[in-house]
């Protein structure tokens, strides 16, 4: 599975916003247009301030595009004070969002969380080794991978190993089994009437 824009395997990445699938969630969620629209574009809104951005990450996202979705690539260098010492933290993390799986999971009465505990239970059974760490639950992806470290060198060098490892391996040969497990587990179930994990 090659990228369709962007290049994870080499760190170029393009512009991404949310997906239909992903904006649908949050007004399934309750949120109306205006809001999905000052979240994502909060410089042009006064008193933005109401409540955590759940979007932040797509405020001015990057990442990767793929015919089954996207990886959106948060790269963060924060400073903070231990006692009289500032350390510096750098972290990356790559968000997959599988997007049409997350439509279909609509039309079967699924939330994006019931798509996120699906996506752990297959990904625990097909028993990858996974050389990175690996989270099953953001409000805006499917499940998401990513590195800290305190040196910058080592980060940029542990960032560059991970994004070869979800190229070559993760994205090749995990993501496609994946999805067919996915998408036979929803489509055993009526269209429309809820879906229960097991």
């Amino acid at each position: 599975m090659k990228d369709m824009k962007g290049n994870l395997k080499k760190g170029i990445t393009v512009k991404v916003k949310p997906s239909v699938a992903i904006k649908t969630e949050f007004m399934r969620n309750g949120w109306s247009q205006e809001k999905l629209d000052m979240k994502l574009n909060p410089s042009r809104y006064e008193n933005n301030e109401d409540d955590y951005n759940s979007l932040i990450d797509y405020v001015n996202g990057k990442g990767y595009f793929f015919d089954w979705g996207h990886v959106l690539e948060v790269i963060d260098d924060t400073v903070w004070k231990d006692g009289t010492k500032h350390i510096h933290s750098y972290s990356a993390q790559w968000q997959f969002s599988l997007d049409d799986i997350l439509s279909l999971a609509h039309r079967h009465g699924w939330v994006l969380e019931d798509l996120c505990r699906a996506c752990e239970k297959w990904l625990y059974q097909m028993n990858i080794e996974i050389p990175i760490s690996m989270e099953d639950f953001s409000t805006t992806s499917c499940f998401s991978f990513h590195v800290y470290e305190t040196d910058k060198k080592q980060f940029k060098l542990e960032a560059k190993k991970a994004r070869r490892w979800l190229a070559k391996v993760f994205i090749t040969e995990h993501v496609p089994v994946l999805i067919d497990l996915l998408t036979k587990e929803l489509s055993s179930n009526v269209p429309g009437q809820e879906t229960k994990l097991q």
